[in-house]
């Protein structure tokens, strides 16, 4: 069993290379909090679309499809979650 080290300290000297698609998921938790403690009441939000342009797996807009209308996720890189699609270039 191999364990990974996960504190600030340790991540902050991650080096990635210059053309690493740089997979750092934002975890449930984090985005759960987000709408909880930061945006607007949930009953305000089931109206709204939510954008997750930078999905990866899935982990944050899974989270965000219990708060939100809809809920549209995608990234560059085919993780197996979200359409495939560079937001950057695709000038949406």
């Amino acid at each position: 069993m191999t364990l990974q080290n996960k504190s600030p300290a340790v991540m902050a000297q991650r080096r990635e290379p210059l053309k690493s698609l740089d997979d750092f998921p934002t975890p449930a938790w984090a985005a759960r909090a987000l709408v909880q403690h930061v945006l607007l009441p949930m009953h305000e939000l089931r109206e709204l679309s939510c954008l997750e342009p930078a999905c990866g797996r899935g982990h944050m807009a899974m989270a965000l499809q219990e708060y939100f209308g809809s809920v549209t996720a995608s990234d560059v890189f085919d993780y197996g979650y979200g359409a495939v699609r560079d937001f950057l270039a695709s000038g949406d």
